[in-house]
């Protein structure tokens, strides 16, 4: 049986007893079930995770008494740098999912053109616990790094990683013809529902991306990210 995993901001030390926040307690009483001395696994996005065992259990408050530290790392050896355009509320959370899953290091929401995103919509608290439950899931203990929302050309202009990537459904181009030597990081950009502009891939362009294609049939925006994530890594890194 799998042991459940917990995502907590917090240090956590081994021999030391922590409580559980609110909504991770409610989860594990009435959701799994659990019961003191069963046993769980703890990390806090900074690398490693925690063997734990269920303390006490009293209304709505859990303690967990925190053991002995694994040294766990299911990182991927490539530093992927994924710029998203932010798209709808579901589509976005599909595709952190999904981003993380992949093993994506640092994911920077952008504002583009076509962009139709109020303010309201631009929610970075809660693409943090996407991303968190995202790893809870996929067994990664280091969280991918979420970057402040950003215009589209303020992170153009920025990073500098060996290979720079931008989707683009109108070339014929695949990432088997992207000129490559030895690739350690990869910055990779994406479009919203109504896609990048020519004006904005020709600037991509322009700031060193080159522009790839995923095939003749069209595509989600969702589904774009993890598509150039999956050949990328496939390409490069640990796939």
């Amino acid at each position: 049986m799998r042991v459940p995993r917990f995502y907590l901001q917090q240090d956590l030390v081994s021999g030391r007893e922590v409580s559980l926040p609110r909504e991770t307690a409610h989860r594990l009483i009435h959701v799994l079930r659990m019961k003191a001395g069963q046993s769980l696994r703890l990390f806090n996005g900074k690398g490693g995770e925690f063997e734990a065992t269920v303390s006490t259990i009293h209304r709505t408050d859990v303690s967990v008494l925190v053991n002995q530290c694994l040294d766990n790392d299911l990182e991927s050896t490539l530093y992927t740098d994924l710029g998203i355009a932010v798209i709808k509320r579901n589509a976005m959370d599909a595709a952190l999912t999904r981003a993380t899953e992949m093993g994506v290091s640092r994911i920077t929401p952008l504002i583009t053109a076509n962009s139709s995103i109020r303010k309201n919509q631009l929610t970075p608290e809660h693409w943090l616990q996407i991303i968190s439950s995202s790893c809870e899931q996929c067994g990664r203990n280091t969280l991918p790094f979420l970057n402040a929302v950003t215009d589209i050309d303020q992170w153009l202009s920025q990073g500098s990683t060996d290979i720079r990537l931008v989707a683009d459904p109108h070339t014929g181009r695949k990432i088997s013809d992207v000129p490559s030597g030895e690739v350690s990081s990869v910055a990779m950009l994406t479009g919203p529902e109504g896609g990048l502009t020519q004006a904005e891939t020709r600037q991509a362009e322009s700031a060193g991306f080159f522009p790839v294609g995923l095939g003749k049939r069209i595509l989600r925006a969702e589904t774009v990210p993890i598509a150039l994530l999956a050949l990328v890594q496939h390409h490069w890194g640990d796939m």
